[in-house]
């Protein structure tokens, strides 16, 4: 438990007084980072299934057949991906709680577009490789 109070430095940043709405919008933020982690591993499993569903029917073309591997890779990287956003959203609520104590907490998107943008590119990435493949 020291570890993790040393860690977090809750003892170094504790304020007298600190407002409970910007705590609870930091909570609000971590649970907006959870929610879109659960959506991505949704929409893996999801793919998944309907791949494997594909797979089973009479009649479908060759070229569907052709991309099992690939959808494959995008299911994994949706749920490394999915881990990632997380811990990125652990990360961003303990430095906002670091900052709401200290005293100066701002707010700056910068964090959040930048991952954002990192995930939306690697997923394009990824659907064009298996344009490309098949």
């Amino acid at each position: 438990m020291d570890l993790l109070r040393k860690i977090l430095r809750l003892e170094e940043d504790r304020m007298t007084y600190v407002d409970p709405r910007f705590a609870m919008a930091a909570v609000r933020t971590f649970l907006a980072w959870v929610r879109t982690a659960f959506n991505m591993l949704g929409f893996g499993i999801a793919l998944d299934k309907v791949d494997v569903w594909l797979q089973t029917q009479p009649g479908v073309s060759s070229y569907i057949r052709g991309t099992v591997g690939s959808i494959h890779v995008i299911v994994i990287m949706l749920l490394i991906m999915a881990v990632c956003t997380i811990l990125a959203g652990a990360i961003d609520y303990v430095q906002n709680v670091r900052k709401i104590r200290a005293g100066y907490f701002q707010c700056s998107p910068e964090y959040h577009i930048g991952y954002m943008s990192f995930v939306v590119a690697v997923l394009l990435v990824l659907v064009l490789l298996v344009l490309i493949r098949a």
